[in-house]
């Protein structure tokens, strides 16, 4: 009886040492993996960011600097202008709304009223419906 429990408990210890063994091993295996990813994605990135020879060439270097964008220098405003024109300047933004008549404000305001009230049923019957439900399943 005693043998049995020393073997059960050397075969066990050795499970233990091999279940240990092959975590170890895997995680060699990770950080071998990662390792490799890495300088692929360092190769590859120093290959995309190389200096061409189109690169170096002059006219090349003039080309690409005409096709990108200059940015317009800003104009110092003078803001005391602008605070004596703010007001002309709303008034002109004001007269350019196109207000609505009596007529057809008073025809949105009752397509509103029928949409809400519309809404207001569907919910109403949506509610009843789950409160008979819930009473019947015996929740409420």
């Amino acid at each position: 009886m005693a043998k049995d429990k020393k073997d059960k408990t050397e075969e066990n210890l050795e499970l233990e040492e091999n279940l240990k063994s092959d975590k170890l091993q895997k995680k060699e295996e990770k950080a071998l993996a990662k390792l490799n990813a890495k300088r692929e994605r360092e190769e590859l990135y120093k290959a995309l960011n190389a200096p061409n020879e189109l690169d170096s060439n002059p006219t090349n270097i003039a080309k690409k600097a005409k096709m990108k964008k200059i940015k317009k220098e800003k104009d110092n405003s003078d803001w005391r202008l602008g605070l004596k024109e703010f007001p002309v300047k709303m008034v002109k933004e004001v007269n350019k709304i196109r207000w609505t008549s009596g007529n057809t404000l008073g025809k949105k305001f009752l397509y509103t009223l029928i949409f809400v009230f519309i809404f207001a049923l569907f919910f109403f019957t949506v509610d009843l419906g789950l409160q008979k439900l819930f009473e019947s399943i015996y929740i409420i």
